[in-house]
């Protein structure tokens, strides 16, 4: 019997080489002259939130209430030089799958309003923007990996951490069909005894990779588990009972919790393998099937600590000005400026006369 949405399936996997055309009519470079309204460093710049230095929420985006700000060269330099090509396929993907225009605005605008801010007690600085945090927006994924980590490597253990990665059997479906029976094969054995008896808290994270040959998809469950001895025996088992043709898991005793929290966190926070983005057509699909889907979880006490909100190291942050005015500030040799640039390690990294000339000093 065919899958619950078997022709939309169907539909996503047929994407194929007509997209790449698309694809090539729709991919930008991605910098400010490209995009609408946009201009030189400290041009384009609104009002409201992205002035203020706070951070605009993915989610509070309303068209008729607030316009994002533009990037300047300066922010999408500092922002995206390390990931600039591929960032440049992820938005051509982002077109040919038909997200909404308002997501795709907040790709395409991700790390503008950049603000510096200060705080004496601590004596650093800080840069905040509006960030897209995007799954397929490669810092918003680091960020976020370094954040869950954060949120879990203090939390109490009950017992021994445990390394655990489930696969499934290639069955040649499409990644959403294959993500689905994941997701449900987990929910089964999460609720079966030998989990129940052996796992008190968890973290979990979906890894989706291509075959070496491209021709095929890979999911795999990466999951922290703190607790009693689970048999990597009884868990084979057990997993094959669940999906019925899957007995490949991997069960590891870990010395450093913080080391397996940091590297289950980086599956959670990179969105895909980089074999998936290398191949258009695998990213296209890859877009389409996780649009609107959890591929994070925590259970028992985890649960809770991720919920819960970190509070900031210091709340004396102070506005210093925008980083377009910290730039020319840099190499006009204002002390302040210069003093903010080497905390923030920002050094070499706008020696280009193109973003600073025009601009007044202090």
């Amino acid at each position: 019997m065919a899958p619950k949405g078997g022709a939309k399936e169907a539909g996503v996997a047929s994407i194929t080489r007509e997209s790449k055309a698309r694809a090539r009519e729709f991919c930008t470079l991605l910098v400010p002259q490209e995009t609408p309204g946009g201009g030189g460093l400290g041009e384009g710049r609104v009002p409201a939130a992205a002035d203020s230095g706070r951070e605009v929420e993915a989610g509070a985006y309303h068209p008729d209430q607030y316009r994002l700000p533009v990037p300047t060269t300066a922010e999408t330099r500092l922002r995206h030089s390390g990931w600039a090509a591929a960032r440049r396929r992820v938005r051509a993907a982002l077109v040919v799958a038909h997200v909404p225009a308002a997501r795709l605005e907040r790709f395409d605008q991700c790390g503008a309003g950049a603000w510096v801010e200060h705080s004496a007690a601590g004596g650093v600085y800080r840069l905040r923007a509006s960030y897209c945090r995007d799954r397929f927006c490669g810092p918003c994924c680091s960020a976020r990996a370094a954040k869950l980590a954060r949120r879990v490597v203090e939390a109490p253990l009950t017992g021994k951490v445990r390394l655990v990665t489930l696969t499934l059997a290639d069955d040649g479906q499409p990644l959403a069909a294959r993500l689905t029976r994941l997701q449900r094969s987990f929910s089964t054995l999460r609720r079966m005894r030998l989990w129940r008896k052996a796992v008190h808290s968890s973290m979990s994270a979906f890894e989706v990779t291509r075959g070496s040959k491209g021709t095929h998809w890979h999911v795999h469950l990466h999951v922290i588990a703190d607790g009693s001895y689970l048999s990597q025996a009884g868990l084979s088992a057990a997993w094959h009972e669940v999906t019925g043709d899957s007995h490949i898991v991997d069960v590891r005793a870990v010395d450093e919790a913080r080391r397996a929290i940091e590297y289950v966190s980086k599956y959670a926070g990179k969105g895909v393998d980089a074999s998936v983005l290398r191949d258009h057509d695998a990213l296209v699909e890859a877009i389409t099937a996780l649009r609107g889907r959890r591929l994070l979880l925590f259970t028992g006490l985890w649960r809770v600590l991720a919920a819960a909100k970190i509070p900031p190291r210091f709340e004396d942050w102070k506005d210093v000005g925008s980083l377009a005015e910290l730039v020319v500030g840099y190499h006009c040799n204002d002390p302040a400026s210069v003093e903010a640039v080497l905390s923030l390690r920002l050094w070499g990294m706008f020696d280009e006369p193109s973003l600073y000339e025009g601009q007044a000093g202090p």
